[in-house]
């Protein structure tokens, strides 16, 4: 099968990758790094105030200090070479090859869930084939299949989308994928599940972790989807899914808190929730659902 011809599409996609690069590496990773440094300068404050009876014991400790300051020193370097590498060779290289610009129907999904709040032109995708396996690096999306109308694909789409629009935005270039980076080192070294979501915890979603702003995408994604299909099977297995990541479909206070951050997130604001590709056209702009 012949090469087929490069586009201003792909040049847009290749350029915005390696800006994307570019941007995380010399921006973010010094950035995480004073963010670390300056959580741990707080609770060495906040402990000293303590010891000399000038605030009362709180949650800040010198454990936490010790915490921050490893991993300003050593967590976020080693994150970040890691982050820069899987986005030059993934994200750069691999998503240029391989890669090809978002359909009409994936854009449309995509404004159905961040409206106009993300670079599409930009967004290359990759087929995988790795079942229920998804990776976002440098403007370029890896996923298993590119096919919206399966469940599971539809939900790691919209996890993946996630971190493109946590990338698309330059003032915090800490909080995207570099971040996720270290909590993925996380996960695998089972400090901590970062796929999880504590549902009774009330912080807002600008401060939420970036994995767990994807899984609450995700999470309400698989829901809705829940609600729609009939599907016996596939009704059972999203259940199961949102319940490993602490999500109860028959607890009403669960899908409200859940509900609560996508409305803070003021996401899925123009659609009526069933996740429809066809609410939204290629170009970004509204229109009238079908019927």
């Amino acid at each position: 099968m012949p090469r087929p011809r490069r586009n201003l599409q792909d040049l847009i996609g290749l350029s915005g990758s390696v800006i994307q690069t570019l941007y995380s590496s010399i921006i973010g990773i010094p950035l995480a790094m004073a963010v670390a440094f300056g959580s741990c300068g707080g609770h060495c404050y906040h402990s000293i105030q303590h010891l000399r009876g000038k605030r009362p014991n709180t949650s800040h400790s010198w454990r936490r200090a010790a915490t921050s300051l490893s991993e300003g020193l050593f967590a976020v370097p080693i994150a970040g070479l890691t982050h820069w590498l899987v986005d030059t060779f993934a994200g750069v290289c691999v998503g240029t090859v391989l890669g090809s610009p978002l359909t009409a129907e994936e854009q449309r999904f995509a404004r159905s869930i961040f409206g106009t709040r993300i670079r599409l032109r930009s967004v290359r995708v990759v087929e995988t084939g790795w079942k229920g396996r998804g990776m976002c690096s440098a403007g370029t999306i890896f996923i298993d299949r590119r096919d919206l109308n399966h469940p599971e694909s539809r939900a790691i789409f919209a996890h993946e989308l996630t971190h493109q629009y946590q990338d698309s935005r330059w003032l915090r270039p800490d909080r995207g994928t570099l971040r996720a980076t270290w909590e993925a080192y996380q996960y695998w070294l089972k400090v901590r599940n970062v796929y999880h979501l504590d549902m009774t915890s009330i912080t807002p979603w600008r401060k939420l972790e970036p994995e767990s702003q994807a899984v609450i995408v995700e999470a309400w994604v698989e829901y809705r989807t829940w609600q729609t299909i009939a599907d016996t099977e596939w009704r059972e297995r999203l259940a199961f899914y949102l319940d490993w990541r602490g999500i109860q479909v028959d607890d009403p206070a669960h899908i409200a808190r859940l509900l609560a951050w996508i409305d803070d997130a003021q996401l899925f604001r123009c659609i009526d929730g069933t996740q429809s590709p066809t609410t939204w056209d290629a170009d970004g702009r509204l229109v009238a659902p079908p019927g």
